[in-house]
């Protein structure tokens, strides 16, 4: 990756000069602050993406009945483990929403379930040890930072 550019103009261009160098240093803000916004967007969608499928799958706890419900059954999960879903409102809650200031420049995307009663995601990944944000970061930081680092040759 280059660390300097060198920019020559000779001629009637040198004239110009200040008016050139704003139009260009504008255009070349744009494109990096446009290409900042994809890239922290295209990270947020496959982080979401990957804790939906970190709670998908059996698990080895106990089998239970699905509250609720007359005859329907999971197997809940075991202490370390990523939560089981019982009815799926954990899973289907994972989304991304757009934080920062992009007047700034600063981008960012806030990852994870929308807020469900009684703040029940934080207690499962904290207090009951059914952790599944910090092993889909742990397992997704390279691909995470692939993406970030996209498009600034």
């Amino acid at each position: 990756m280059p660390t300097r550019a060198i920019i020559r103009f000779q001629g009637r261009e040198t004239a110009n000069l200040p008016r050139r160098l704003g139009a260009w240093t504008s255009d070349v803000t744009t494109a990096m602050l446009g290409q900042a916004r994809s890239n922290v967007r295209e990270a947020g969608q496959y982080l979401a993406s990957e804790l939906r499928k970190t709670l998908t799958g059996e698990r080895s706890g106990h089998r239970r009945k699905v509250p609720g419900t007359a005859s329907t059954y999971y197997t809940a999960s075991a202490p370390g483990e990523p939560p089981a879903v019982q009815l799926g409102n954990l899973r289907r809650s994972i989304s991304v929403r757009d934080r920062g200031e992009p007047r700034s420049g600063v981008f960012a995307v806030l990852v994870g379930p929308r807020r469900l009663e009684d703040d029940y995601p934080a207690r499962l990944e904290l207090e009951r040890n059914r952790p599944y944000v910090e092993p889909t970061l742990a397992r997704s930081r390279r691909r995470l930072r692939r993406i970030l680092e996209d498009g600034w040759e």
